[in-house]
């Protein structure tokens, strides 16, 4: 009889195993995603704060220069303008025109130092206050400083008053930052309101920022209605930082002490704003993982594309930006989730930012370099202006030299409106028709003794020069060489090359004068190379320093003695051809 043996075996439901598993699954997968939102949180935050902190070290950078420019040219033109030094000193009938005088000077001025308020100049002797100021609501700014220096003036104090830095001072609901500068007995200066300073801070990182001044103790340089809390400067300024303040709110803070003043920037972050930016992420997550039950592989195909590339582009962008380089973004031409075209896009703005800050620094150091091209070309020494001023004083002792006199005083204005003039520059033709005229006006003085030269190629008459590039040569020639009834010989030679890297212009001016000793020659050589300072012959110094402004390392300068003659310069600079600015269109102002 044959036994049948049932076996039973326990049974498992394979849904019921799948779900376990797939439910497992969906946990770790949770658990995991979940670190990595805290992870990116993390790092988006940090990324900010670093952001934010990289942004104010600039501005802090580019304020700094600004300033300092602003200061070099208040300390140059409160020294060197004699209507600031006479205002309210010469008679009455001068008085209307040095404020005129003083009054343009700072409206011209102004615009160039968009970040001040206002700019000023006060007479110790006279009590004269003249100001120029942005718009009506300065108005309370300049009437405070005022006060202060005719309040320190009757009061005895006013040698007291700060000249050596940047001062903060409460005027009104608001706080202003004056710089003061004193020359004799005039003082100059400019104000700038503190929250002016920060209103370029709109957003950071294409976040909405809360950016505002501080004094040492912490305390906001903002109208005291808008903040009243004291702030640990070093607790936020050292290390990354969430804080929360008195609106219940946390934010990301940074802060940056100042190099122009005893003053700190803050800059303030909401938190939730950044965090907003991962919420649509989280919602995603979740669908994701609901799938990840139906549709695994699916699931982990749509996670490596929508998490492992995003976050590899990034890197590799921080990477590059790491190594010093600006002019690369993050493309979203085939992004297809909003959540990461905004995070792309916030990343680029963000260095758009940086870059736009680096962008002002770079004009900052141009208008600088502008201003020292106008200072150099100031620098013209007066000597020959008050010897034809002497000479026609003593032609006009007889009535027979009347022709003479109206030659002089042509010749005379021809070459002040050239010198005096504002251009930046010139065609070489127009260069040698002053100098010229210079010669006629110099033959004038002493007939007999001077022949001039010269030998132009027409390629070069339309190259492009900054004025009084030869006339300073020329006239430093004269100062040195010139005596009366003895032959002075001057010639200027100019001729277009091409050395293989471009055409450039060669100039040579000789004169038949001492020329130059071994140890000029030295000593020059010295000064061009940045081992010496200039003592003597300014005008060859400061050709030589406006050469390096407008050309940079293109441009060269020599000097030598040329046999049969005396000294000779060389100077070769690129060839560009002249062409005259634009004229503003109607309406323009």
């Amino acid at each position: 009889m044959r036994i049948i043996h049932k076996m039973y075996h326990r049974m498992y439901s394979f849904k019921k195993r799948l779900l376990v598993i797939l439910c497992a699954i969906f946990s770790c997968f949770l658990f995991v995603i979940a670190g990595i939102d805290v992870y990116f949180t993390s790092v988006l935050r940090r990324d900010i704060y670093k952001a934010v902190k990289d942004t104010l070290g600039i501005y802090d950078r580019q304020l700094h220069e600004q300033l300092r420019a602003l200061e070099i040219y208040l300390f140059e033109v409160n020294g060197n303008n004699v209507d600031i030094s006479l205002l309210g000193n010469s008679r009455d009938d001068n008085l209307y025109t040095e404020l005129i005088h003083v009054k343009t000077l700072l409206s011209n001025s102004l615009p160039s130092f968009s970040q001040m308020n206002g700019l000023f100049v006060y007479s110790a002797a006279s009590g004269y206050f003249v100001t120029k100021y942005e718009s009506n609501g300065d108005y309370s700014s300049a009437y405070y400083i005022r006060n202060l220096l005719k309040g320190a003036q009757s009061g005895g104090t006013l040698s007291k008053i700060n000249t050596t830095s940047w001062f903060i001072r409460k005027v009104d609901s608001g706080y202003d930052f004056i710089r003061i500068i004193r020359t004799g007995n005039s003082y100059i200066g400019a104000w700038a309101d503190s929250e002016n300073l920060t209103s370029l801070f709109k957003s950071i990182s294409g976040y909405k920022a809360d950016v505002f001044f501080t004094d040492s103790s912490g305390k906001p340089l903002v109208s005291s209605d808008k903040n009243k809390e004291i702030y640990d400067l070093r607790k936020i300024g050292k290390k990354y930082s969430v804080l929360r303040r008195n609106d219940g709110a946390k934010y990301v803070s940074a802060a940056e002490q100042m190099e122009f003043g005893d003053c700190w920037l803050l800059a303030f972050i909401r938190l939730s704003d950044i965090d907003r930016q991962l919420l649509n992420v989280g919602a995603l997550v979740i669908i994701l993982t609901l799938a990840l039950i139906f549709l695994t592989p699916v699931i982990i195909y749509m996670l490596n594309k929508f998490w492992t590339v995003p976050l590899q582009r990034l890197r590799t962008i921080v990477e590059t930006l790491h190594a010093g380089s600006f002019d690369v973004r993050i493309s979203t031409e085939n992004v297809q989730y909003t959540e990461i075209m905004e995070v792309y896009n916030t990343f680029n703005e963000m260095i758009d930012e940086i870059q736009k800050l680096q962008i002002r620094i770079y004009e900052e150091r141009i208008a600088k370099s502008e201003f020292e091209l106008q200072y150099l070309k100031s620098q013209l020494a007066p000597h020959f202006l008050i010897n034809c001023l002497t000479s026609i004083s003593a032609l006009a002792m007889n009535t027979e030299n009347e022709t003479i006199i109206q030659s002089m005083v042509s010749c005379l204005t021809n070459h002040l409106r050239y010198t005096l003039s504002g251009k930046t520059y010139v065609p070489l033709s127009e260069e040698l028709h002053y100098i010229e005229n210079y010669i006629a006006l110099a033959q004038l003085r002493t007939p007999g003794s001077l022949e001039y030269t010269e030998e132009i190629d027409d390629a070069v008459r339309n190259a492009k020069v900054f004025p009084l590039l030869l006339l300073m040569l020329t006239e430093n020639t004269l100062k040195y060489n010139l005596i009366a009834d003895e032959e002075l010989r001057i010639k200027i030679t100019a001729s277009v090359t091409d050395n293989g890297k471009g055409r450039f212009v060669h100039l040579v001016h000789l004169d038949s004068g001492d020329g130059f000793s071994a140890e000029s020659i030295a000593l020059f050589s010295k000064i061009r190379n940045g081992t010496a300072a200039a003592s003597d012959h300014v005008g060859l110094y400061n050709t030589l320093k406006r050469l390096e402004l407008a050309y940079g390392g293109s441009a060269f300068i020599a000097i030598s003695n040329e046999p049969g003659w005396g000294a000779r310069i060389d100077i070769t600079l690129p060839y560009r051809p002249f062409e005259m600015p634009g004229l503003p269109a109607e309406g323009d102002d």
